[in-house]
């Protein structure tokens, strides 16, 4: 196939799935009520920067407060020890005060453990620790 239209595929593909993204119903009143407290809320992703962020934009979910940590920037990914690491630099702050909301019991909760913060696993089908963001109090 001619990269012409392979790159013209490609696009076809990138714009069905933006249209898909839709933010989970508990996701905007938790990320309100993150907020609300004074601390840091950002985001921590093995994703693409921009992607994450546009996702974020469209879905509602885009705060100007949020911080946003892509690992392809931090020069390790998930579930990389250097990666916490990386994040609890730019942070300044120390693993034990980080609260970590994962949906990856791999990358987000157990790296996250590992790196000393705290983290609670998310799994939407109630084998996690939560299945909605509606369980989790912020202080």
């Amino acid at each position: 196939m001619p990269e012409e239209r392979a790159m013209e595929l490609f696009q076809v593909y990138l714009k069905h799935y933006a249209d898909s993204w839709r933010a989970y119903p508990d996701a905007v009143d938790a990320l309100r009520r993150a907020l609300a407290t004074s601390a840091t809320v950002g985001i921590f992703t093995n994703g693409a920067q921009d992607l994450q962020k546009d996702k974020l934009v469209r879905t509602g979910l885009w705060d100007d407060r949020l911080v946003m940590f892509a690992t392809a920037q931090l020069g390790a990914a998930k579930p990389q020890p250097a990666s916490y690491a990386a994040v609890l630099e730019r942070l300044a702050l120390p693993a034990e005060s980080v609260l970590v909301i994962g949906d990856s019991l791999r990358n987000d909760v157990l790296g996250s453990r590992a790196a000393g913060m705290h983290a609670i696993h998310l799994d939407r089908t109630g084998a996690g620790e939560v299945a909605s963001l509606r369980e989790i109090e912020f202080a």
